[in-house]
């Protein structure tokens, strides 16, 4: 592990030392564990791993340390020609020991990237109970920028820095809100050491983070704009001040309607709902009138039929209409009629879209995937009752044919309709790391992690739909090392105790929905 390395480095020591002298006093020791580090190399190749005593990548670490501070106190006008003759001439050394190791080195250079990039855990990223666990985050970071510096040159890392930049969004928005959660004692390290320059080392300068936050704490409101403010054409981002105002303007207007809206009781979240079904659009309040989730929500099969967030909460009985809706969803008891209601629910939707085939949007009532996603969930629901022995042959043509109707929607929708089924694929696909990074923290948890998943279902559908005709190699790295955040998250286990679990799971959605298997 890292031991909070940089603590234990002289720049930390308290001293009368301004910083430039601090760095100066620096080099001779460093260029001293750079040659050693070459030696080390040099004999014990053979013993080097991952992350063992003995690491490829140590000589490259130490050069960059020695490099980025010659290059500090130089443009701070400090006279280094002596320690940079000597760099030079380590540096040469350094390279012939590369030749001669030759592949091999060069291949373990990369395995402890991969390694690295795998143990990337933002989980606790800034959380106030684990500084070192934020120490530990900052100095691995920097270690990976060395290691993709020096590997670019004769390796593809198309991949690899893919995964980085969707995994450093989270850092940075964790980054950016955890610093109001800091006393600065408990943040000193994180701006060490600044001779690091901001490009692209970022994450060692708090200030120029703060910079561009802007002034003022993060509130709970920007934090629902920030995971919900796409879902109205807004940024979702921290900075955004006029934004995360605008975003909670129209909350509150909605929440304060009664008329022509749907208004609901939720008894296991104990709070008011107002919900604009023409819209799609979803607010829910406490008992003291403040906002606690604003968004446009997305429609959920986990009972096996594909419908509105709020209607399938109506179905489970969990809210009481008091204004607007009337007439409750139902969910039927046997296989045979839920697969029923969800062909009834395939057609009316297969309709509904056709109909508004000009009026389409991302994140309202009426989407382009909705048909898709009908089409997917009722596929799955009918082979998971098949395989369980249940006689579903007159469903089973009656969902052919609705798949027929949809493929001629298709035709009469043309390119156009086929690119906004597209363009909601990389709605989804763009703000997952907002549902990663804000997952387990948002209140009301239940309603949030709900929809959370909700969306995910829909990514999924959408990736396998649209795979036939796009390549979408990339999106996927994107997904599935998010997937991987968001999986670690939900083994939390007083998020656990909310009751989630017993609410998204769904057994016959296939294995790959791994949200929708909790237990697994």
């Amino acid at each position: 592990m890292l031991d909070n390395i940089w603590r234990t480095r002289p720049e930390f020591r308290r001293g009368k030392e301004t910083p430039l002298e601090l760095f100066a006093s620096q080099v001779k020791w460093r260029l001293k564990y750079f040659e050693e580090s070459v030696d080390e190399i040099r004999t014990f190749f053979d013993r080097i791993e991952v992350n063992g005593r003995f690491r490829a990548s140590s000589p490259y670490w130490e050069r960059s340390e020695v490099k980025y501070l010659l290059a500090y106190l130089e443009e701070a006008g400090a006279d280094v020609s002596e320690h940079r003759a000597r760099y030079t001439i380590l540096n040469r050394t350094w390279e012939e020991t590369e030749r001669h190791l030759g592949k091999p080195l060069r291949d373990a250079l990369m395995a402890e990237l991969q390694y690295d990039l795998t143990r990337r855990d933002l989980d606790y990223f800034f959380d106030p109970c684990f500084v070192d666990e934020t120490d530990n985050a900052i100095f691995s970071r920097t270690y990976m920028e060395v290691l993709l510096t020096e590997l670019r040159r004769d390796h593809d890392l198309r991949e690899i820095d893919i995964k980085v930049v969707t995994l450093d969004r989270i850092m940075r928005f964790k980054y950016e809100r955890g610093l109001d959660t800091f006393a600065p004692g408990d943040i000193r390290y994180i701006g060490r050491p600044t001779y690091l320059p901001p490009d692209p080392f970022w994450w060692v300068h708090p200030s120029l983070v703060l910079a561009q936050r802007g002034p003022g704490p993060i509130d709970t409101s920007s934090l629902h704009f920030a995971r919900h403010g796409p879902d109205f054409g807004l940024s979702g981002e921290l900075n955004d001040r006029e934004g995360v105002q605008k975003y909670f303007a129209q909350a509150a207007r909605l929440a304060a309607l009664r008329e022509g809206v749907e208004v609901y009781y939720q008894t296991d979240l104990e709070n008011l709902v107002i919900y604009d079904r023409l819209s799609n659009t979803f607010a829910a309040g406490n008992e003291k009138g403040e906002i606690q989730s604003y968004f446009r929500p997305e429609a959920t099969g986990v009972s096996g039929i594909y419908r509105p967030y709020v209607d399938e909460r109506d179905a489970r009985g969990l809210l009481i209409p008091l204004k607007g809706k009337a007439e409750r969803a139902g969910t039927a008891d046997t296989p045979a009629d839920l697969v029923q209601q969800a062909l009834e629910r395939y057609a009316a939707v297969i309709h509904e879209t056709e109909a508004h085939l000009d009026a389409l949007t991302v994140k309202g009532h009426y989407t382009a995937r909705a048909p898709y996603c009908c089409k997917y969930l009722l596929g799955y629901l009918l082979a998971f009752h098949e395989a369980q022995g249940v006689d579903l042959a007159s469903a089973r043509t009656e969902y052919e044919q609705l798949n027929r109707q949809l493929a001629a929607l298709e035709d009469r929708g043309g390119s156009a309709f086929r690119e906004q089924v597209f363009a909601e694929l990389q709605f989804f696909v763009e703000n997952y790391w907002r549902v990663v990074a804000s997952a387990t923290t948002l209140e009301p948890p239940l309603t949030e992690a709900e929809n959370d998943f909700n969306e995910r279902d829909a990514l999924e559908i959408l990736m396998t739909e649209l795979g036939r005709d796009h390549d979408l190699a990339e999106m996927k790295i994107r997904v599935d090392v998010l997937d991987e955040q968001h999986r670690s998250m939900y083994r939390d286990y007083a998020f656990r105790d909310t009751g989630i679990y017993a609410v998204i799971a769904a057994d016959y959605y296939p294995e790959e929905f791994w949200w929708r298997h909790p237990k697994k």
